[in-house]
């Protein structure tokens, strides 16, 4: 069976992961049981003579049903890690187009809130309170346009 894609379903499914219906008599659960993977000396060491079968296919002792299922979860996980990569690479061209733009205008941005805030000061000093509170609050607009806004802006819009 293949998938949308033109992969092979039976290259998606280890090779251990089933039994062949004439093994499951010879079962034995304490060979298969999950040793604790905290503690190290609890893993058993792999069986040096054995040899799987390179012919072996899983999907051929599987039902239709289960098949559709295993393709299914594997659409579902490439969709998932295709949308994680895609994410992560928008994540970090915003990033540096938001360090580009704050190491370009930064120093700029930060020299007209320091000297709105410093003729606030003065302001306030002199005892005139509404032009303080002006200055004040045009100093606190400029950090939220130009050291918030624009960067993220800028790291959304363009490439860099």
């Amino acid at each position: 069976m293949t998938l949308r894609d033109g992969r092979c379903l039976k290259s998606l499914v280890p090779s251990a992961s089933r039994t062949k219906p004439e093994d499951v008599w010879q079962f034995e659960p304490e060979a298969y049981a999950v040793a604790d993977e905290r503690d190290p000396e609890s893993t058993p060491e792999p069986d040096p003579e054995y040899n799987p079968d390179p012919n072996y296919d899983p999907t051929e002792y599987m039902t239709r049903e289960e098949l559709d299922e295993l393709a299914r979860e594997a659409e579902l996980a490439e969709r998932d890690y295709e949308a994680a990569l895609v994410s992560d690479a928008l994540r970090n061209i915003s990033k540096e187009a938001a360090r580009g733009y704050l190491a370009k205008y930064g120093d700029a941005v930060d020299a007209r809130i320091g000297a709105c805030l410093e003729q606030a000061s003065q302001l306030a000093a002199a005892n005139h309170p509404g032009p303080a509170l002006l200055l004040a609050a045009t100093a606190l607009e400029i950090t939220i346009r130009f050291l918030l806004l624009r960067p993220r802006v800028q790291g959304c819009f363009s490439p860099g």
